[in-house]
């Protein structure tokens, strides 16, 4: 036994109803990780932010592209977005080791900022630690050197 051709239609218009819902919750989802406004793309984000193709990889490969020419080849660099990031600087020394393949990338253990790099970057940070000399600044970056104490 079939359905009426009434029911048939209702049933079509409440799926097609649902597949739009989907797709747009997907949009708005991946709308939501676009670089707007540009100046917050390496801002706290959650995991998620840091997929492939997102604002937040791309905004930390044009930080350290800036401040590759002022890194030898083979140093050792710590990449930190301070201690609030937490979780998130494995995914931040994760592609930076990706965007630096001359160099060592150290990453942070935890939330804490401990290292023994030659090279710090600090992002949407200010590093006040002894020895660490300021080298290079971008927004939302600077790079430091440890310095002999």
């Amino acid at each position: 036994m079939t359905p009426p051709p009434w029911l048939r239609r209702r049933l079509a218009a409440v799926a097609g109803a649902a597949l739009l819902l989907w797709a747009a919750a997907g949009f708005g989802a991946e709308l939501a990780y676009l670089k707007w406004p540009p100046e917050h793309a390496l801002r706290r984000w959650g995991v998620a932010a840091w997929m492939p193709n997102h604002a937040a990889p791309a905004a930390l490969r044009d930080l350290l592209a800036g401040f590759e020419p002022h890194i030898p080849p083979g140093s050792a660099v710590v990449v930190t977005g301070g201690e609030e990031w937490g979780a998130t600087n494995f995914f931040v020394a994760l592609w930076a080791a990706y965007y630096l393949p001359r160099h060592r990338v150290i990453p942070v253990r935890g939330a804490g900022i401990t290292g023994r790099g030659e090279y710090w970057v600090a992002i949407g940070t200010e590093l006040h630690r002894p020895g660490l000399e300021e080298v290079a600044r971008r927004p939302p970056g600077i790079l430091y050197h440890r310095g002999r104490p």
